[in-house]
């Protein structure tokens, strides 16, 4: 009477069938078990694998994409916000230059008339200067800032397009995957 005998397989698989039975007597060459071949079954869990990691990336990708938009469309509001704001402090300071101006044009001509002093004349003047240099300024920022909204916008786009370049890889990458 044999013992135990172990047994080896040349290939892996899963066990399929069992054809011999405890107690039972076998001979040599007997086929005494037959498996499967393995090797689909590990291909079809790379593949779910691979899909999953896929799905998972094209998610992450979709809400990074979500994310970025409402990033850059706060970023482009906030400057637009401030370029409204300093344009209405510029229509504020040409307006008081304007004032200032027709002002200092009076100062003169009352000053001819003997009306006002030369030091209450030259006031008004310096007065109407210094409104006129703080208009040039406010119209300077306001240049400033529109070339720094428009600077904003490009590099939104720039990255809005580069996330969506990435969106589009992962999709293709994912419709790779859900073939498998």
């Amino acid at each position: 009477e044999a013992g135990a005998v172990p047994l080896a397989s040349e290939q892996g698989g899963r066990l399929a069938t069992v054809r011999v039975h405890l107690g039972d007597q076998v001979q040599e060459g007997e086929i005494l078990l037959e498996l499967t071949d393995e090797l689909p079954w590990l291909e079809l869990e790379h593949a779910e694998a691979a899909r999953d990691a896929a799905e998972n990336q094209l998610r992450l990708a979709t809400e990074r994409r979500s994310a970025e938009q409402s990033s850059s469309s706060a970023r482009i509001s906030q400057a637009e916000s401030g370029l409204a704001r300093l344009r209405a402090q510029l229509q504020e300071a040409e307006a008081e230059a304007e004032e200032a101006a027709v002002q200092a044009q009076s100062a003169v001509i009352l000053q001819g008339k003997g009306a006002i002093g030369q030091e209450e004349s030259r006031k008004l003047q310096a007065k109407a200067r210094t409104l006129a240099a703080e208009a040039e300024a406010r119209q300077q920022e306001v240049r400033e800032k529109q070339e720094e909204l428009l600077a904003i916008k490009s590099e939104e786009q720039a990255r809005l397009q580069k996330v969506q370049e990435d969106l589009a890889s992962l999709d293709g990458a994912f419709s790779t995957a859900e073939v498998l």
